[in-house]
Parts: structure tokens; sequence; C-alpha cells
């Protein structure tokens, strides 16, 4: 289910060191200290625009002090409507699939709306960074911001599916980014104890928003139309980009136009973007549209082999502004957090995949019923992701790896408790282990995101962060890729199982729900017995990347939170 992922959320970059604008209300008070204020002023714009020269760009894009506790607030929330919108998306979008393709009489092309999402936010995530520290922060998140709005307005108003793929591609430009950009926007203009609570909050507001998109999608798909799953967003998105408009300010980055586009790395752009989108094709292709050992497939991972390695090459020697500066890939807790979040990706989404489906085909739930299964799971996930993130603003140093090392061994405490779930239904039982789980992801969501922005200097911070979000993205990618390798082929090994009388059900293990639960009930009974026994083999096949990347997080080294943003001032991370 590309479409869930999606939703993945991105970016390589570099912003960096912050400087000091004086205000006009801080002007001196006698025409000497007044010349005195301007010569200073002028003489740091000078070195302002000498800095943008060097590949070790320092942009002056910070306020010059933390915003009040009221402004940082309104802030949040028009930033909570964006990170609301980006996660809602998906899965609303994901549960007017069916309709959307009886609509169009397309079923064959239905996999690309989730796919032209994917592989635009995969392929534009890591450009963000640099972006922002040529053009701006505020200027960035906006101009995603607008891009997933005219995305979502395009496909409202669809009349065929080719311009509903061809949208779902716009929205992707920005989508899943506005929730890295969101991030580094509450760091850089808050206190360090209020960015780790509000970033807390914000991965609060996914999962919640992640939880209520398959309600909403069914009641709009039910009741009115599909295309309220894209109306939707345009009110929330208008709200917010107002908000953003008026309500943050940065001092503007010098230079024309023209010499900022001057300063992007277009050729190491155009070879990350190749390698992202043949690696992904070669990965939703391989086992469904092409077999893995095709020479379609096999060419896409051949050349997206060779764009990362010419990626690589370039950005490390030749590139004078590259999107990944060498100080950052030299670092072994960006190394190892990277990793980190990258198997946090595939195991968090494909549980968010699967566990729903689990209650569609075994317990024959509907997706609304099946997603109010999941009210624990969100309920414990938002509470230990606000939880977690206050305990990293308040204590910092070793809490970073003791908390995610935390969450994933809990993660696999929970996984190996799934492997309970059988044929009779223990609500309580079940709720208990759910309420496990989601304490367990929600530990790891958003802690990852902070141990990347503490594993760099401060002007790298947004670097980090959409780096983050990036390997996050690709690792559900490939995680739901795989897992769903590993529950079709345990179908079809419990399959042979069934007596003669009940081949009627091969299509039923293929995930039909309507051929399962009309089957006669002692074939129904065998094949549900089946789907249990491949769900059981797809929660072990997740212990061992959760273990790994337990194991990664003992290594990180510990820095204090506080750390981090003093560094850069009082205005939190420079950019």
């Amino acid at each position: 289910m590309a479409q869930v992922v999606s939703e993945v959320s991105d970016s390589l970059a570099t912003l960096t060191g912050r400087q000091d604008v004086p205000s006009a209300q801080q002007s001196a008070a006698s025409n000497f200290a007044d010349g005195l204020s301007r010569v200073s002023s002028d003489t740091q714009l000078e070195s302002q625009k000498c800095s943008l020269k060097n590949d070790d760009i320092s942009v002056i894009d910070s306020p010059q002090q933390p915003m009040s506790l009221m402004r940082t607030l309104i802030l949040f929330a028009g930033l909570a409507f964006c990170v609301f919108l980006c996660s809602l998306d998906q899965t609303i979008v994901a549960t007017a699939i069916p309709r959307i393709a009886s609509d169009f009489n397309s079923l064959t092309d239905v996999a690309w709306i989730g796919s032209a999402y994917l592989l635009a936010t995969a392929a534009v995530t890591p450009l963000y960074g640099r972006l922002t520290a040529i053009f701006g922060l505020k200027q960035v998140f906006l101009f995603a911001l607008a891009m997933f709005l005219v995305g979502s307005l395009g496909c409202a108003l669809s009349n065929s599916m080719v311009m509903l793929i061809v949208f779902r591609a716009v929205s992707g430009i920005g989508g899943e980014s506005m929730y890295a950009l969101a991030l580094v926007i509450i760091t850089t203009v808050s206190t360090p104890k209020w960015s780790a609570t509000l970033q807390g909050w914000f991965g609060a507001v996914f999962a919640v928003s992640a939880a209520v998109g398959p309600l909403l999608g069914g009641v709009f798909t039910d009741k009115l139309t599909w295309r309220w799953a894209f109306y939707i967003n345009l009110p929330f998105g208008a709200v917010s980009m107002g908000i953003i408009i008026f309500g943050f300010y940065m001092p503007p980055i010098t230079g024309s136009i023209k010499e900022k586009l001057r300063r992007i790395d277009y050729f190491g752009a155009v070879l990350l973007l190749i390698a992202v989108i043949t690696l992904l094709l070669g990965v939703s292709w391989g086992g469904n549209t092409y077999p893995w050992d095709s020479a379609v497939v096999i060419s896409l991972f051949c050349v997206a082999a060779v764009a990362c390695a010419a990626f690589i090459w370039v950005e490390g020697w030749h590139a004078k502004q590259p999107f990944i500066p060498g100080r950052v890939l030299n670092s072994r807790n960006v190394a190892l957090t990277m990793i980190t979040s990258f198997l946090s990706g595939w195991v968090i989404f494909s549980l968010v995949y699967y566990v729903p489906l689990f209650y569609q085909l075994v317990r024959n739930k509907s997706a609304t019923d099946a997603g109010l299964m999941l009210i624990p799971l969100m309920v414990l996930c938002c509470i230990c992701t606000a939880a977690s993130t206050m305990v990293i603003g308040r204590y910092g140093r070793w809490t970073y790896r003791s908390i995610l090392t935390f969450g994933f061994l809990l993660t696999i405490l929970s996984l190996g408790l799934c492997l309970t779930f059988w044929e009779e239904e223990k609500r309580v039982t079940e709720t208990v282990i759910l309420a496990l789980l989601g304490a367990g992801l929600g530990s790891v969501w958003q802690s990852v995101y902070m141990t990347a922005q503490a594993s760099c200097q401060p002007r790298d911070m947004p670097v980090s962060t959409m780096l983050c979000s990036f390997f996050q993205v690709m690792g559900a990618t490939i995680g739901l890729a795989v897992t769903g390798s590993v529950f079709n082929n345990a179908s079809e090994k419990y399959s042979p199982e069934l007596p003669v009388s009940a081949s009627a059900a091969g299509p039923a293990l293929s995930g039909s729900m309507e051929n399962i639960h009309q089957l006669p009930e002692d074939i129904r009974a065998l094949v549900i017995h089946g789907l249990i026994q491949a769900f059981h083999i797809l929660f072990i096949s997740l212990i061992p990347p959760t273990a790994v990347a337990a194991l990664t997080s003992v290594f990180i080294r510990p820095r204090r939170w506080s750390e981090v943003q003093n560094d850069a001032g009082p205005g939190g991370a420079a950019h």
C-alpha cells in the first residue's frame, strides 16, 4: 500500500549559520549610535553576502530572538494544520480509491494514484534542505504548501484517471515535506524546552490524523463524494498559509533570483532524482507488475545503483554547494540515525497497513470498524510521542538512545504478543497488546527526528531533519514491498493445506474479503486459519529490522537537547 506511506515525508541539503540582524526597535538613541549601528549592519550584510558564495553556506534566515510564547503557539497551530493534512491525505485517499476506480472505470491504473504521490515526494524531499538555504525557510515552506493545495484542487476537479494521477504527483511535491519543514521551523523560533514539547505534539497530530483518515474517507465516499477527500485540504491549507505569511517573519536572504538559481547543484539534483525514482519503481514493480528477476526490474536497480554512486562522487568531490555536506556524511551519529530512521519507517508503516488488514480479512470488519479497533494503538502512540519528546527536552543526553531502544524493544515484545491472535477474538487482550504496540511506536516516531537534529551541527539541523524524513519514507516503501512479499508467500505456503473442494478459496488467500466470507463455513475456517498463520509470519518478519534498529540506537552518542539549540544562539536552529 504505497499510498499509505507515502506518504514519505523527506531532503538532503544545507542550512547553516545564524547571524543576528539588528531590528529597527533596537536603534540607538543618539545619532552617533545610529551611525555605528548602520556601519555594523552594513559590515554584517557584506559578510553574509560573502558567506553565501562559499561552499559552507551561512544563511541569514533566523529571527534574532525566540518568538513570544503566544506567537509561537499561533504559528504552531498553523503548522499543525499542515501536519494534519499531509498525514490525513494519504489514509483518506486510500479509503476512497475503490470508488475512484469505479467512477473512472480504470481499475488497472489505480495503483498509480499512490505511486505518483510517492515518487514525487521521494524525488523532491532531498532537495528542500538546500533550497531553504538559498531561498529561505519561509519561502520554501509556502511553496510546498502551495503545491500541495494546487494538487488537491486538481485532484478534486479531475475528470479522468490520468488527470488525477498527474495532480497526485503535484501534491506529492509539497505534501510530505511539510512535516519535516514544520519541525525545522518550530525548532528555529522557539526555546529548547518548548521546541521539544511542540515537536512531540506534532507527532501526536500526525498519529491522530492517520487514524481519523479512514473514518473520514468512509464518510465522504459513502455519504458525499470521494472528491471531498481532496476538497477538505483547501480551507485548512488556506488558514495555515495565512498564519505562516503573517505570523512567521524571517529576515530575507540577500541576492537576486538569478544569483540564487546559480547556487543550485542541478547535476546533483538530476542524479538524485534518477536514483530515487528508478529505485522506487523497481521496488514497486518487482513481484507485482514484473517478476523480481525480470530484465526491467534488474535494469532499474542497476540504473539506481549507478546514479547513486555518481551522486555521491559529484557531491563529495565536485559540487561547490552539495546537497549533503561532507561533515554530515562523516558523522557517525547521523549515519546511525539514518539507519534507525529507515528501519523505523519499515516497521511502523508495515504495521499501520497490515494490522487493520488483519481485522478486515480475519475478523470480517469493515474499513471503518477496523480503524476503530486501532484507537487503543493510536491513543498510546499519541501519549508516548508527546511524553518521549518532553523527556528528551527536559533531560536530553542519555534519553535519546534510551527512549529509542526502549521503544524498539517494546515493539519487539508487542510483535511477539501478536502471535496470540487466533480465530477467537479476545477483545481485552488484543486491546492491551495494541496499546503496547502503540506505546512502542510512539516512543520511536518523533524521537528519531530529535535524535537526527541533535546529531549534527546546528547549521545542519534542517539537513538532518529532511534526511531523516527521506530515509523514513524510503524505509516505509521498501518495507511494505518486503512485507507484502512475505505475506503473499506465506499465504501460498498454507493454501495447499486446503482440501480439493476448497480450491475456490485461492483468490481469498490473495486478499479478497468477499471471497473469504462467502465461502461455506468449514472451508472459510480453513482459509482464515491459513491467513492467520500468514499474518504470524509477517509479524515475525518485522522483528529482525526492529532488533537491528534497537541495536543501532544503542551506539548513538548522547547530546543534551538544550546544547543543540544553544549552539545556534537564542533563536534556536540556525539557518
